[in-house]
């Protein structure tokens, strides 16, 4: 655990969550094969915030913030926290975006 840092003790507020989201996470818009439509083809958006192993805590903190959706993937070299259910991005994070913007350049 980083010594400047007491991950156990951070309080999970909008403002913090865009910060770390814009830093650590990102929205993705991917399309994926669907056979129930038309053209083959659906539209999915991914809400993903990806981190080291060692900051996994983290991102169950955050999980739990937001209602306990979406899911923590485990990979060798990273961990990942995705929702993909777009009525859950929509219930649970697109809210506290008005309030608190990105500050991405």
């Amino acid at each position: 655990m980083n010594k400047y840092l007491n991950k156990t003790n951070i309080s999970l507020n909008p403002w913090w969550l865009t910060g770390y989201t814009d830093g650590e996470g990102n929205f993705t818009i991917k399309t994926v094969s669907a056979s129930s439509t038309k053209i083959g083809y659906t539209v999915r958006l991914i809400y993903q915030i990806t981190v080291h192993p060692c900051d996994i805590d983290m991102l169950y903190k955050i999980q739990a913030y937001f209602d306990n959706v979406g899911k923590v993937e485990i990979y060798k070299d990273y961990v990942s926290y995705r929702i993909t259910r777009l009525s859950d991005i929509l219930r649970v994070v697109i809210p506290i975006l008005p309030i608190t913007p990105f500050t991405i350049y």
